[in-house]
């Protein structure tokens, strides 16, 4: 698999992730996956895509990884709490072919969907490239 650590991310995103749990945490939003290479066909990776969001979804934080995160001075108490609970839900993201194109959707509550990102643009990038 090709992630296989939360933190396989962006600090900012964690950093971000923070202040959306405390000043947005009902706030909903929607991201879209765009081929800015249109000569580029990437619609034959979706089937490995998906499996490795699957996995993806299937990840938690650890204990080591929130010790770690817990000794980051920026880092509070309760936003460890929440991401001992955390894990990326599989229904906020939809992968498909859509007009004989590759589709990539994520849409849900921004709390639960900001750690998407950075992961699943490496896996994109890491699957067409294999």
């Amino acid at each position: 698999m090709i992630i296989n650590s939360l933190l396989d991310t962006d600090l900012y995103k964690l950093t971000m992730m923070q202040g959306v749990l405390h000043q947005f945490p009902w706030a909903e939003v929607e991201y879209e996956f765009k081929s800015r290479n249109k000569e580029i066909n990437i619609s034959r990776t979706v089937e490995q895509v998906k499996k490795e969001i699957k996995h993806l979804c299937s990840l938690r934080f650890t204990e080591e990884e929130l010790d770690y995160l817990k000794n980051l001075r920026f880092m509070k108490k309760d936003f460890i709490h929440f991401l001992r609970l955390f894990q990326l839900n599989a229904d906020f993201i939809h992968v498909g072919i859509e007009n004989n194109e590759f589709a990539l959707r994520i849409k849900g509550p921004w709390l639960h969907t900001i750690l998407f990102e950075v992961p699943v643009l490496a896996i994109v990038n890491e699957v067409f490239f294999r």
